[in-house]
């Protein structure tokens, strides 16, 4: 779901959306969520809380003239709160906002793109969230036009308790790129967003899983015993704690760094399906900063 409002032309474009944890506030959530942070994406969250019903009060009257007197009022103090409104794919302003407490980049297990890289791109995604498929088309092409200028570490961040095939699939990813390297690890990632985009589907079939390991030359015998060791799992959901360092709280949630000295700055925190008009001027700002 998507939020038609003022804020959907700030600075952070999104296509598709974004999901945070909860399916069962979404009305709350949306409001709450607009007076916190201006970006689009729709409102999930995993945290349950209790919203006591307010006491019944009698509807007050409120003319047209004064409706209008007061969203404009609104929309006008809710530009001044954001700074301003970035025009649509601008790429918006590229600044640095903070150092990225997560763990460094370059240091996770599976990384695409050389580890001294200027720009990094870290995503925290969850492989059954239908935004984080819709932005997978972004992160590809970015991927694909800035090989070997980037470097992009897709992170897990399963919301397992609406995603109920996120971590497992979370598993089986890392078991890839166990048994056969970092490359494998992404070819798989690519694999499997390509196929739920095509298929419109949220699970990956076992039997396809089964032909891409024999492709990839990956044992059953061998692939079965990853799977089940708790020592993979708990790298995912080491993940997921390094993810809510970071302060995600929401897939697909990304981060655009810019390595300075032992440091990595964040350049821009993209929550959404951004769409890559939007993304692509933010990365060569980057790079040419």
């Amino acid at each position: 779901m998507q939020h038609d409002t003022p804020h959907n032309q700030k600075e952070d474009h999104t296509k598709e959306g974004h999901e945070p944890k909860n399916p069962h506030h979404d009305a709350h959530e949306i409001k709450h969520h607009e007076a916190r942070v201006h970006s689009d994406h729709s409102s999930q969250t995993q945290t349950h809380s209790t919203f006591e019903n307010p006491p019944y009060r009698k509807k007050a009257s409120v003319s047209t003239q004064t409706a209008i007197l007061l969203g404009a009022i609104f929309i006008s103090v809710a530009v001044l709160a954001h700074g301003f409104i970035t025009p649509k794919n601008s790429g918006g302003s590229l600044a640095y906002l903070d150092s990225f407490v997560a763990k460094a980049p370059g240091t996770d297990a599976f990384v695409e793109g050389k580890k001294n890289n200027k720009v990094y791109f870290v995503e925290y995604s969850d492989t059954e969230c239908p935004y984080c498929t819709a932005f997978h088309k972004t992160t590809k092409e970015i991927r694909e036009k800035y090989a070997g200028k980037i470097t992009f570490i897709y992170r897990h961040f399963p919301l397992t308790q609406i995603h109920p095939d996120a971590l497992p699939e979370a598993i089986k990813m890392n078991c890839v790129g166990k048994l056969k390297g970092e490359k494998a690890y992404y070819d798989f990632m690519t694999k499997l967003f390509d196929y739920k985009t095509e298929k419109q589907v949220s699970k990956l079939p076992d039997d396809y899983i089964a032909s891409y390991l024999q492709t990839a030359g990956i044992t059953q015998t061998d692939f079965t015993k990853c799977i089940q060791d708790p020592a993979v799992t708990a790298e995912v959901q080491a993940s997921i704690q390094d993810g809510v360092q970071a302060g995600v709280n929401g897939t697909p949630t990304s981060f655009i760094l810019i390595k300075d000295g032992d440091e990595f700055k964040i350049i821009k925190r993209l929550e959404g399906a951004s769409q890559s008009s939007f993304v692509i001027p933010l990365i060569e700002k980057a790079l040419k900063s």
